[in-house]
């Protein structure tokens, strides 16, 4: 088996256990969605220092790869909104639209234009978040607030144009460089907020109130997770001929988050649970594969 593909199957798996990890330490360990913000920038800043003592292979920065991590910021500053209120598979199921913002933003910043297949995959996609966003769970409650889906695209959006940063970094520096330089953008882009937002400072702080260090653990081990999954994808783009295999392969990304979910619910419920009715497994089951295969179709070019 080629080294790209077993990169490709890995990168999903560091991200559903980081997804996981998240939120079980929003909903046991943390007060603000903000104390996240903060804890997570740390690491990256720690990751962009080790970066620059020990990895750095030259002192020029690159304006793509800053810009990723810039926009990865953004991504988690949403993404972390939603996680104390919702299922963490139901979170990853409708932020699996960001491959529908990296087609519009190729097209308005590139001029790639859609082929058939992805036009197809386009609306599969939208398809498959539409009638997962407006189901029904068993009592009549939306399965997922309509607040949360404008927040979880809003998120997807940033996601989207931090693919096309990395694409382009990575035409230009090393997976290693792409993935520091990043780290450099998102831990800058930390400071910057704390500085700008009374707000967001005010949250955040908040947490040295009463400082633990399972918080520091449990968020370092899931930035740890999270970067890991990003090295392997980035790995994998690097030594295979046809990125959109990758993409393709990786888009299983929701299905292990929605079966490691189901397996701590039953294994281990005491750590992590999710709603098991039937219903809203199967509308699950039934949206997840719509988008799955929906990015598939996105990817197949």
């Amino acid at each position: 088996m080629e080294i790209w593909i077993i990169l490709s199957l890995v990168a999903p798996f560091f991200w559903a256990a980081s997804n996981l990890v998240d939120k079980i330490v929003v909903e046991n360990y943390l007060d603000q969605p903000n104390q996240f913000m903060l804890l997570l920038s740390q690491f990256y800043s720690v990751v962009a220092v080790t970066y620059l003592i020990f990895f750095a292979s030259s002192f020029s920065l690159n304006i793509f790869a800053l810009s990723c991590g810039a926009m990865l910021f953004c991504l988690y500053y949403f993404y972390a909104k939603v996680l104390p209120d919702e299922e963490i598979s139901s979170v990853i199921l409708v932020h699996q639209i960001e491959p529908v913002f990296v087609l519009v933003i190729a097209v308005i910043l590139l001029g790639i234009y859609p082929t058939s297949f992805e036009w197809v995959g386009f609306f599969a996609v939208l398809f498959g978040m539409t009638y997962f966003g407006f189901s029904k769970k068993g009592g009549g409650d939306a399965t997922i607030s309509r607040k949360n889906i404008i927040l979880l695209i809003i998120s997807a959006f940033f996601g989207g144009i931090s693919t096309i940063f990395a694409d382009m970094a990575s035409e230009e520096i090393s997976t290693i460089d792409v993935l520091g330089q990043s780290a450099i953008g998102y831990g800058i882009s930390g400071i910057a907020c704390l500085i700008i937002s009374e707000s967001y400072r005010k949250d955040a702080l908040t947490i040295f109130q009463k400082f633990a260090g399972i918080r520091v653990t449990a968020m370092g081990f899931t930035g740890a997770l999270d970067m890991l999954g990003y090295l392997a994808f980035f790995g994998a783009l690097a030594s295979s001929s046809n990125p959109g295999f990758v993409a393709v392969i990786t888009c299983i990304h929701p299905a292990v988050v929605f079966v490691m979910g189901i397996l701590f619910s039953v294994l281990a419920p005491h750590v992590y649970k999710e709603a098991l009715d039937k219903s809203v497994i199967s509308k699950k089951l039934i949206s997840l594969l719509i988008v799955s295969i929906g990015i598939a179709f996105l990817s197949a070019n």
